[in-house]
């Protein structure tokens, strides 16, 4: 079966909402339950955080380099406004841990495939971000390398998110694998236990204690027992960083709450330097 018959009727995963929702079934965890709390603080979970949006939600992103992090453009897209979030907005918060991080960073901007926005349609196979950070959290954090090699069907893979029914911590399945891939749209399917919250996680390649990220959980194809994840290959995404070499870090980078037509989110900045906290 071709992949692009799989995305009929996907369920993109978008943002998942902060508080804990604790209701079974979970969407897109099918079976017995393969995720485990992961307790370790070295790489590469430690690059590993949670993408915060002062709009409401979180997503899931993973440190690729000095100053860049990785995550689905879908996260960064606000429906109610139909427009892209501004950088401020966002809040990135590496190894965050039931209300404790290791480094938080603004973002300072970021980059989309123009072909994720199509009229109406968002195309999933354009569903990744890069986003620059205002500082160089990797020498605290390590980095997760891409590897633009699509992983093929039955190939072992590894996932790593915040789900939304586990939001304050980093869930792990270590034992989950490639149903499909599709070399012409860049994508793959699986089965690993990912839910909302999970947008933008890396899937992972493990060669011996050696990870390498693969390709980014982007949606959920079906309901129940027959649920599976489709996730975005990386290669598109490591091109393009390739190409586009990072620039020198901004001075001033304020964070704010962005105004919403439905919640009434007032316009409040914060200013490194200061005593204002993240917002978690």
């Amino acid at each position: 079966m071709r992949l692009l018959s799989l995305l009929s009727g996907l369920l993109l995963a978008a943002t998942a909402q902060a508080a804990d929702v604790k209701r079974l079934p979970v969407p897109g965890v099918t079976g017995q339950d393969n995720r485990i709390i992961n307790e370790l603080r070295s790489p590469p979970w430690s690059a590993i955080g949670r993408l915060n949006i002062t709009t409401g939600g979180f997503c899931t992103a993973t440190v690729i380099g000095p100053r860049r992090i990785l995550t689905a453009a879908h996260c960064l897209w606000n429906k109610r406004t139909g427009r892209w979030l501004p950088p401020c907005a966002l809040h990135f918060l590496a190894g965050y841990k039931r209300g404790e991080y290791a480094v938080h960073a603004l973002v300072a901007g970021f980059h989309v495939p123009a072909g994720f926005v199509d009229g109406e349609r968002r195309r999933i196979e354009h569903d990744w971000a890069v986003l620059t950070l205002d500082r160089d959290v990797s020498r605290q954090t390590g980095l997760l390398g891409l590897d633009d090699a699509l992983p093929g069907p039955g190939d072992a893979i590894v996932q790593a998110g915040y789900s939304r029914d586990h939001s304050h911590v980093l869930t792990v399945d270590r034992n989950c694998r490639v149903r499909e891939s599709s070399a012409r749209q860049g994508l793959f399917t699986h089965d690993c236990d990912a839910t909302f919250g999970d947008s933008g996680s890396p899937v992972l390649r493990r060669d011996g204690d050696t990870y390498r990220l693969l390709g980014l959980h982007s949606a959920l194809k079906g309901r129940g027992e027959k649920a599976v994840g489709i996730a975005v290959g990386a290669r598109a995404a490591a091109d393009w960083t390739s190409a586009n070499p990072v620039t020198p870090a901004p001075g001033g980078v304020k964070a704010c709450r962005v105004h919403d037509p439905v919640q009434g989110s007032e316009l409040v900045q914060w200013q490194p330097g200061t005593h204002g906290r993240p917002i978690l």
